[in-house]
């Protein structure tokens, strides 16, 4: 393969931040880009997913509240600038550090009130009697639900797990709030467990031993229990929805239980021994960072014989209807149509929907790439095969509607740096995608090939 002097990829790369070339990368991600035969779409904003439903608090006289993001953009990428740039001649490996000064985050919101609904953790501690509201604000377990969370985000293993809830959360929060698992969690042995454990983190994390026993114990053999019910209900729902023909609700129910199947298999090895709320911490952030399998399209793998299931997922299919026929669990095959009508039951409010902006600090950006032979073009051209991310503060501003309601969300959302964190992770996965990376690596290979 031909060499590429040093000196011919700095000029190329410098011709992206000259605001008097055609191809200046901030002017292009507004207009686009056209030389010759090449035709460059303009980089206008990056789509996410919608996220699902985020606890922000419960409290009197609202009940759970809770807020989803919707047709969410990342734009701002006409404001990005150059900060340096390393070229391995003999690797032919780009690295380039840019930075986005002024990054735009907009979408739409939809608030919703009422009974146990945002959080499968909300709906959980309703369930063994630790929810309701306290008078002075938030049920004081659901704050330290909280605690917990953005203590565990200080870490990337941490953030992984935290961030892999919140996207399951929709799911879990519909199979912890039907009928048959409120129930369940409202017995003796979850009512206990629960105020133990909430009694354990809150007063004695340096102490008290969360799951006396480990492996042998009680605590551990209930959790087991929960965890398998929960991972065969997402399953099961799975496959219902397969059925039906609803692969999008079935796809969701799949991701959920692989997400639990996965992270069973993570932590067992911690879980096995007795552990204080500050070893459960110090095992998060020494743990290696968990590699989440991709969890497949869901109806075809239930359509397959059994035999031909990974081995942890077929494993966590048998222990569940173990564990539902030793515990004469049923499980429900309409896990969306029994949740929604326990939330109606349980009066559930009008959703706000609104739009919302976001101020997003300056974001660094760290390009790695690499230089390869276009046979069709006969030029050589860039390929961007990864974006790293640091995005700034994220400072949520939704369109206001009724007080007192308002100035509630607007200060939880100011408060709940977890959901600033998650959200910035989003963002950075965003600042990743195929178009951005395409985008930055066709520009410089035009700026390349006009440099030969």
């Amino acid at each position: 393969m031909t060499r590429v002097p040093r000196d011919r990829v700095e000029t190329a790369f410098a011709r992206l931040f000259d605001a008097d070339d055609p191809l200046f990368l901030p002017t292009a991600a507004r207009r686009g880009t056209r030389v010759r035969r090449d035709v460059i779409h303009p980089l206008r904003a990056v789509a996410l997913d919608d996220t699902t439903p985020l606890l922000l608090f419960h409290r009197d006289p609202w009940g759970g509240v809770s807020i989803e993001l919707r047709d969410q953009k990342l734009g701002g990428f006409d404001t990005l600038r150059a900060r340096s740039l390393h070229f391995d001649e003999q690797a032919r490996s780009v690295h380039l550090e840019l930075e986005a000064r002024a990054p735009e985050y907009h979408g739409r919101y939809i608030v919703r009130t009422g009974g146990a609904s945002g959080s499968a953790i909300e709906s959980a501690m309703v369930g063994v009697g630790l929810g309701g509201a306290a008078a002075d604000g938030d049920d004081p377990n659901i704050t330290l639900a909280k605690q917990q969370q953005q203590d565990l985000i200080q870490t990337d293993n941490g953030l992984i797990m935290v961030g892999a809830y919140w996207d399951n959360n929709r799911t879990l929060n519909e199979i912890v709030n039907m009928s048959p698992f409120q129930t369940l969690f409202s017995g003796d042995t979850f009512t206990t467990m629960a105020s133990d454990t909430a009694t354990a983190v809150g007063k004695k994390p340096d102490s008290q031993v969360i799951n006396p026993g480990g492996s042998s114990g009680q605590y551990n053999s209930n959790a087991a229990t929960a965890r398998a019910l929960v991972a065969g209900q997402a399953q099961k729902g799975a496959e219902h929805y397969c059925q039906k023909g609803d692969t999008t609700t079935a796809q969701r129910y799949w991701n959920a239980f692989v997400a639990a199947t996965s992270f069973n298999k993570q932590i067992q090895p911690v879980a096995d021994n007795e552990q204080t709320t500050k070893g459960v911490k110090t095992a998060v952030s020494n743990t290696p960072t968990p590699n989440l399998p991709d969890p497949g399209d869901a109806c075809s793998q239930l359509a397959m014989p059994r035999s031909e299931l990974r081995p942890e997922l077929r494993e966590a299919i048998e222990e569940s209807e173990a564990v539902a026929k030793r515990e004469g669990f049923v499980f429900v095959d309409d896990p969306v149509g029994a949740a929604r009508e326990r939330s109606a039951q349980t009066g559930g409010g009008v959703p706000i929907d609104g739009t919302f902006r976001a101020d997003v600090g300056a974001t660094r950006l760290s390009l790695r790439g690499r230089l390869v032979h276009d046979l069709q073009r006969r030029r050589t051209a860039v390929v961007i095969d990864r974006v790293d991310a640091v995005p700034g503060t994220v400072d949520l501003a939704l369109a206001t509607f009724p007080e007192p309601l308002y100035d509630a969300v607007r200060t939880s959302l100011d408060d709940a740096r977890f959901l600033h964190d998650v959200l910035a992770q989003r963002l950075a996965a965003a600042f990743d995608a195929p178009v951005v990376r395409e985008f930055v690596g066709r520009h410089a290979t035009l700026a390349l090939a006009a440099q030969a």
